[in-house]
């Protein structure tokens, strides 16, 4: 059975706080968990943003139950644009790949947030697809948007395109 949230943020600080409990409670299921931030955003500095909520970070990401992947590998085709049917490939393969390491159930956060300008269409298709085939999966993807950039209609499309928002209570 999967899921398949959004979460708005304000900024680096509170989401990284909040993507720390996401992950913790999946650390400590024994789930693998992995997070893709959005472009710009190294993985050295995704792992120090966690490390601030999660200390033991680097004893996770050393023993493959915690990854973090720069967003253009998961994210950008050879071309550099995103493109659906490449991510999707690529997150059946990390899957498949999670799955036969002996997890039974894997935590993901991505944050798609630069593509959105250039590439609305194409993204919300991808969000459609893995909304509508998330339960076929053992995973809990939360998709992370940066701050106050949609309109109404893409605000209702990205509500639509997901099961329901990530809350954390503190």
């Amino acid at each position: 059975m999967g899921y398949h949230f959004y979460h708005f943020y304000e900024d680096d600080v509170k989401l990284a706080k909040t993507l720390a409990t996401f992950f913790s409670e999946g650390l400590r299921k024994l789930e693998c968990c992995m997070w893709v931030p959005r472009e710009g955003i190294s993985v050295n500095k995704a792992t120090e943003m966690i490390k601030k909520h999660i200390p033991e970070i680097e004893d996770y990401l050393l023993s493959d139950q915690m990854r973090i992947e720069a967003f253009e590998n998961m994210y950008r085709a050879e071309d550099g644009r995103f493109k659906k049917d490449i991510v999707l490939a690529r997150w059946h393969d990390v899957y498949n790949k999670t799955m036969e390491k002996g997890f039974t159930m894997m935590r993901v956060a991505g944050d798609m947030s630069t593509l959105l300008n250039d590439q609305w269409d194409e993204v919300m298709e991808y969000e459609a697809i893995v909304n509508d085939s998330i339960n076929e999966w053992n995973m809990a993807v939360v998709c992370t948007y940066r701050g106050k950039l949609y309109k109404p209609s893409q605000l209702r499309t990205i509500l639509n395109n997901h099961f329901c928002p990530l809350t954390v209570t503190p």
